[in-house]
């Protein structure tokens, strides 16, 4: 049971993360090797997030791609990795600064999927 809701957390938030750049392509599947979902960002930017495996979500960030791991939550899907955390729940999700303790510690972007 456990591994089924994580694999609908991460079917879920597949639609959360993987591209933040103004100059996201209209058509993101297949982006990364796997379908994509486009979110609008509260600062204007498009966050596109694919996930690779129920275990991993791929970002790209400002040309950059990061490669995230899922992690544990008590709600939502929640990946971390280079520094950063996706967090997601149906159809909105955060993009945050990784903090020492390994917890969002600076919010970079609220996002709701498009």
């Amino acid at each position: 049971m456990k591994i089924l809701r994580a694999l609908a957390s991460a079917v879920a938030g597949a639609s959360v993360l993987a591209a933040c750049s103004h100059d996201v392509p209209s058509s993101a599947a297949g982006a990364f090797g796997t379908a994509a979902h486009r979110f609008r960002c509260d600062d204007g930017s498009t966050l596109v997030v694919a996930y690779p495996t129920s275990d991993t979500a791929t970002l790209q960030l400002r040309g950059a791609t990061h490669a995230l791991r899922i992690a544990r939550s008590g709600s939502g899907a929640r990946y971390t990795g280079s520094g950063l955390q996706w967090w997601s729940k149906g159809n909105a999700g955060t993009l945050s600064r990784l903090g020492p303790d390994g917890h969002g510690a600076q919010q970079l972007a609220q996002c709701q999927l498009q």
